[in-house]
């Protein structure tokens, strides 16, 4: 079984900045680079969540959600990330304000030298809207994913995902 990919829009606005590409054509993630803090700060404040901008934009299709999830790499630099998902509404895309995220510094070591290659993203299909056509600047996202590919398990349970109409979403269909 093959996974069915939608297409996702993407804009690069920092030169540090990972081109997202997946490694194997079914991989359900991709790499996001996060290049800078916000307003200006120099340092992190432990214990507290700090903003971070990724230096990309995503454009997600009509009736998908995207996730933007830490990795091993972040937690080993002592920074968790908390969990990010991003809902298109029917009329408007996604902007700028979007690619921020909030990272916890949780050990006391050095602050997070930028760029750092350490977020995956992902794209969710909505069980309540058909695939839409493609655009330029796109990503293969995962409709489908195989039961026996390596997605951590709380990826793959359909009921670990809500919109905002509780409605379950899910990889498979």
């Amino acid at each position: 079984m093959t996974a069915k990919f939608p297409v996702t829009k993407y804009t690069i606005s920092e030169s540090d900045v990972l081109k997202p590409e997946r490694a194997l054509r079914t991989d359900p993630f991709f790499p996001i680079s996060i290049v800078k803090r916000t307003n200006g700060r120099l340092e992190d404040i432990f214990g507290e969540y700090n903003d971070y901008e990724l230096g990309i934009t995503f454009e997600c299709p009509q009736g998908y959600y995207m996730e933007i999830l830490g990795t091993d790499n972040l937690l080993n630099a002592g920074y968790e990330m908390t969990h990010t998902k991003i809902v298109r509404n029917e009329s408007e895309g996604i902007t700028k304000k979007d690619t921020i995220v909030k990272l916890k510094k949780f050990k006391d070591l050095e602050n997070l030298p930028l760029p750092f290659h350490g977020g995956l993203f992902g794209v969710l299909r909505s069980k309540n809207y058909s695939l839409l056509h493609s655009t330029s600047n796109k990503i293969n996202a995962p409709e489908n994913i195989p039961k026996n590919t390596n997605v951590p398990t709380f990826l793959n349970n359909p009921n670990n995902y809500n919109n905002n109409n509780n409605q379950k979403s899910s990889y498979f269909y």
